[in-house]
């Protein structure tokens, strides 16, 4: 982590609307063959207009997504803990939030 002279933690950094446009335009974007040029773009959008979290967002399944009703269920998330020791190997951690 960075010395807290680093940074300031009380700062919140937020996109504008041009940088919320723009992101979702390169998010959005397709080769000329309409093959989409980044795989995950639909998560980041997704992430952008409904405030998930990476963690929510990795940790959805078909069956939180209601179409009837046009809702996402968030039920769990996932947590990264890295092996700092240099031996073993990092743990996906799955959370249950309901």
């Amino acid at each position: 982590m960075p010395g807290k002279s680093k940074f300031d933690r009380n700062a919140i950094l937020i996109f504008s609307e041009e940088e919320l446009k723009l992101l979702v335009d390169v998010a959005n974007s397709r080769f000329g063959n309409g093959v989409l040029r980044y795989r995950n773009g639909w998560g980041i959008i997704l992430m952008i207009y409904t405030g998930l979290r990476m963690g929510e967002a990795l940790a959805l399944k078909w069956e939180d997504y209601n179409e009837e009703e046009q809702t996402l269920l968030i039920r769990k998330n996932i947590g990264l803990i890295k092996n700092r020791t240099g031996k073993g190997k990092n743990i996906f951690l799955l959370n249950r939030i309901l």
